[in-house]
């Protein structure tokens, strides 16, 4: 196999993308999924070897030395001073007041069943059909959404159930087609964000929804680095093509939400919801709002059913939020949410300390981290450092070890926490 060009073949080692492949400078081609493969046969290579390129066009060649170009000129990574004298103050837009910020990233949270995505559903009703109190009152608004819960299927019930114009409503999936055959993946933060891209263009979608933004962060959702890294270049991309980016997360057992506090910061608007058992509604709390004056405000709803044809023509049920319900309420979320612990504490079949060790053995499902590192997530969570150590020595099934680390080479000694599953022996 022969390089693409000189130019190419000289080129510093960086990826750029031309239709569905990546191409790597060092003459590798990638697919999404990774994998380098020969545009000629298919067939899958070994990193660093040259791809064949004799079945590529002229255009493709051009753009491809057209980039290489321009990689070999980049600075890299580099810092540079910009004035505020030369920024301008745009003025802020909303896609629905209150909830949904234009250029910025939100997220409901609530333990599952709590009516989250059919009310961010309702709200893509108002939206697709012209009918929000937002700045594109009386014009449609483009939905892309990003979730792997509800199969199509489902979710298209859940939608004509809530009212949504499906033309304006898009679904995006994520495939490889590395092998051969389109394999169906999970959507990747940060990885993703350039198809995302071109789906906003191609679309002109205003609001994008992740259902549940976990399911496409790889690693540790409860380090801060790992939600940072996967969040922040979300942040830029809100700001830079003007969209709100709408995440739906989870709350763990601990009535805090699934992941590191780094969600909480990243986020300029929260919502919070939890249920009213006494009441028979949901009560959603704006938690968190840095544009307006309504944080700390909350709302209720109550969720009612709508007949949904099927493909056999045949009625059925389906959920969705009852909009006549929908009214202001002196109740908080977290009220609600402290209440169903505390109840959980005080009838014995929950404490505080089964609470950490749940969350502990979230943290550390997908691998041992060391003691130190697992004490700072927990204090990110609210935890004291004795919270954590009491769960750590009172959980079974599965246990969590404590042994040490055999890479630590500084003075003392460095633990290791893992659940006894992984295979760690416990130190004596």
């Amino acid at each position: 196999m022969t390089d693409i060009s000189p130019a190419l073949a000289a080129s510093k080692l960086a990826t750029f993308e031309y239709g569905q492949n990546h191409f790597v400078g060092n003459g590798v081609a990638r697919t999404a999924g990774g994998h380098a493969y020969d545009v000629d046969t298919g067939e899958r290579i070994e990193e660093g070897m040259a791809i064949n390129g004799s079945n590529l066009s002229d255009a493709q060649r051009a753009f491809i030395e057209n980039e290489c170009a321009k990689i070999d000129g980049a600075k890299g990574r580099h810092i540079e001073l910009e004035s505020l004298e030369d920024v301008e103050i745009v003025p802020r837009k909303w896609l629905l007041p209150s909830f949904l910020p234009v250029g910025y990233v939100t997220i409901y949270a609530g333990y599952g069943g709590t009516g989250k995505t059919l009310f961010a559903l309702w709200q893509c009703a108002q939206l697709t059909t012209g009918l929000s109190d937002g700045d594109w009152r009386d014009e449609p608004v483009d939905v892309i959404y990003i979730g792997r819960e509800d199969g199509p299927a489902a979710l298209k019930a859940h939608a004509v159930a809530a009212g949504i114009d499906l033309k304006h409503f898009h679904v995006l999936r994520t495939y490889d087609d590395a092998t051969g055959h389109d394999v169906e993946q999970s959507f990747r933060l940060p990885d993703d964000l350039d198809v995302l891209e071109d789906a906003v263009h191609d679309s002109g979608a205003k609001l994008i929804i992740i259902d549940p933004p976990e399911s496409c962060i790889e690693g540790k959702l409860n380090d801060m680095r790992t939600a940072r890294r996967a969040l922040d270049p979300l942040a830029e991309f809100a700001t830079r093509l003007d969209v709100c980016v709408l995440l739906i997360g989870h709350m763990s057992t601990s009535g805090r939400l699934t992941g590191s506090e780094g969600f909480r910061d990243i986020v300029r608007s929260k919502v919070d919801f939890a249920r009213d058992e006494d009441a028979g509604d949901v009560v959603a709390t704006l938690e968190k709002s840095q544009y307006t004056g309504n944080e700390g405000k909350s709302w209720a709803f109550k969720i009612a059913t709508a007949e949904v044809l099927n493909k056999y023509g045949a009625a059925q049920l389906e959920p969705r939020v009852d909009p006549p319900t929908w009214q202001p309420t002196e109740r908080k979320a977290v009220d609600l949410i402290n209440a169903k612990l505390w109840r959980g504490r005080r009838d014995g079949t929950r404490s505080k300390t089964a609470e950490v060790a749940d969350w502990l053995v979230e943290l550390l499902s997908d691998g041992p981290m060391l003691a130190a590192d697992v004490l700072k997530a927990g204090a990110e969570h609210g935890f004291t450092n004795k919270d954590v150590q009491n769960a750590q020595r009172r959980a079974h099934d599965p246990r969590i070890l404590s042994t040490p680390d055999p890479n630590h080479t500084g003075r003392g000694r460095a633990m290791l926490w893992s659940l006894e599953t992984q295979g760690t022996e416990q130190k004596e």
